[in-house]
């Protein structure tokens, strides 16, 4: 591979892609999970999680890689965080508490599960993807 695009490159364009992923997946369903339909939408975090891998791109084309390896990173550990305080309509941290509680849910719903793994699996794939980037000379 050339010094350009290397395994570095590949992993930042893997996080960026896990990324979109979750924000399509949060889009689609616009924020709703669990049996009660609990809304936890908020649009900077679905297109934030969406346009990071344009943004990785675009920092990648200008040699930028340790910057497109912080942006990778950074947006879905705080859309993450963001998702779970409450910067949506509601603090998703609810549907935890009310599955390990059962208030108003018996069992975790499949999408919740696959858009919060999304953004895990993003965040550390963004993570190894700053640690391969290698010292210059």
């Amino acid at each position: 591979m050339s010094k350009k695009f290397n395994a570095s490159s590949i992993v930042i364009l893997l996080s960026g892609l896990l990324s979109c992923a979750a924000g399509v997946l949060f889009q689609v369903l616009g924020g709703r999970f669990g049996q009660m339909n609990y809304d936890y939408y908020n649009p900077v975090i679905a297109y934030g999680l969406m346009a990071v891998v344009a943004v990785a791109v675009v920092l990648m084309l200008c040699k930028l890689h340790g910057l497109a390896s912080l942006a990778v990173t950074a947006v879905p550990g705080l859309a993450f965080c963001a998702f779970f305080i409450g910067f949506g309509k509601r603090a998703a941290y609810w549907h935890v508490a009310d599955v390990f509680m059962q208030i108003d849910e018996q069992a975790f719903d499949p999408n919740y599960l696959i858009f919060c793994g999304l953004m895990i699996a993003a965040f550390i794939v963004g993570e190894v993807a700053i640690y391969l980037r290698k010292p210059e000379a």
